[in-house]
């Protein structure tokens, strides 16, 4: 498989101040303690995708010089919501003295087989406003710049509590409420999206749930209140059941492989698949994102906090986030070491910095994770 982006590299965004360069393959899998900038990662790429995406879109066609910057208002970046935009800011500081402070986002794209530096800077114009515009260097390549735009990015939060009723919404609404997080105010729309839109898609989903929960979902239909109806069966139980009387690892899964189906050919940045999920589905989670997004022709970025995944995936791509700073961890051997033999106390300590007084406490005292900066400098505490 090919993926569309090789690496990414953030300075001056949120927790990230000096440069760091997150190297991502199929899939990326981020990990680290609470608030150190994982979440925070995926959506750099969603911003990075949007801003691509935006300035191509008025200037690409345009003579250079009149390339310009282009204005990018908070309330449209869905993936990234903030109440101002100086929150996109490393420290909320937009300016130092009488000079703005840049932030910078770049990915590496594939592109006519081989990988392009794209790069977006972004400066505040106020509370609501930013501008955009391609690095110098990136404005020399243009054609790189319209693959980038090309490229489908759509981020994805945990399940959360799912209510017994869900109004009809149109996809601009799903998106708004997906980049708040509000993943259980759109499930069954997501389902109906799919069965919808291809039906032999809705079949590879149902048929997936009843083999990992021997369950029979039904089919997602419109009732006469502008609601969804979603129900599903299961051995022993007369009656249909609502979906939302369902565990919340079965919605989780559900509203997975609705995402998965429904983005075919896109990076796809999921924040804790694994969440809600007890031990076999961790793992199962894990091995269906790998599998069934490489058959859609998809890149997967996630994030996680379960030892299942890590052991899984530590001879893949998996990078440790530490206060902002990045660091790929070595396959197998060392990283290995990690979750192998005393696991519970040694995933406990990556987790937890402040476990047994040192900051960076479960990695092997042998591996140090350097400073990754490729860039400018920064504050020191940042925002998440």
């Amino acid at each position: 498989m090919t993926k569309p982006l090789d690496y990414l590299e953030v300075e001056n965004f949120k927790c990230f101040g000096k440069r760091q360069r997150i190297e991502l393959d199929h899939p990326a899998v981020l990990v680290g303690p609470n608030n150190c900038g994982k979440t925070t990662a995926m959506q750099a790429i969603a911003l990075w995708s949007q801003a691509v995406r935006t300035w191509f879109d008025a200037k690409g066609k345009s003579p250079p010089k009149k390339r310009l910057a282009v204005p990018l208002n908070r309330l449209s970046v869905t993936s990234v919501p903030v109440p101002r935009t100086r929150y996109f800011w490393r420290d909320t500081v937009v300016r130092r003295a009488q000079w703005p402070v840049d932030v910078a986002i770049a990915a590496g794209v594939w592109h006519e087989g081989r990988v392009e530096h794209v790069e977006m800077t972004f400066q505040n114009r106020g509370e609501d406003i930013v501008y955009c515009r391609p690095s110098e260097d990136t404005l020399e390549r243009l054609d790189a710049i319209k693959t980038a735009a090309g490229i489908g990015v759509e981020l994805l939060y945990p399940m959360s509590g799912l209510e017994s009723e869900e109004p009809v919404l149109q996809p601009g609404r799903v998106n708004v409420l997906l980049g708040q997080g509000q993943t259980a105010q759109v499930l069954r729309n997501l389902c109906l999206f799919v069965f919808n839109d291809a039906p032999d898609e809705w079949r590879s989903i149902v048929e997936t749930m009843q083999r990992l929960f021997s369950v029979r979902l039904g089919e997602p239909v419109e009732n006469a209140r502008g609601s969804i109806d979603l129900h599903y069966s299961q051995p022993g139980v007369q009656a249909p059941m609502d979906l939302s009387m369902a565990g919340r690892g079965l919605q989780q899964m559900l509203l997975l492989l609705a995402y998965l189906h429904l983005h075919p050919r896109s990076v796809l940045l999921i924040d804790e698949p694994d969440a809600h999920l007890e031990i076999l589905r961790q793992r199962q989670v894990y091995v269906l994102l790998r599998e069934i997004a490489a058959s859609k022709e998809s890149q997967v970025v996630m994030t996680t906090h379960s030892e299942v995944v890590l052991t899984e995936a530590v001879d893949g791509n998996v990078t440790l986030l530490l206060e902002g700073r990045a660091q790929k961890l070595p396959p197998a051997g060392r990283a290995r070491a990690l979750f192998d033999g005393g696991r519970s106390v040694r995933t406990r300590r990556l987790f937890d910095p402040g476990h047994d007084g040192h900051e960076h406490a479960g990695v092997p005292d042998d591996y140090s994770i350097p400073d990754q900066s490729v860039g400018s400098t920064a504050g020191s505490s940042g925002l998440l």
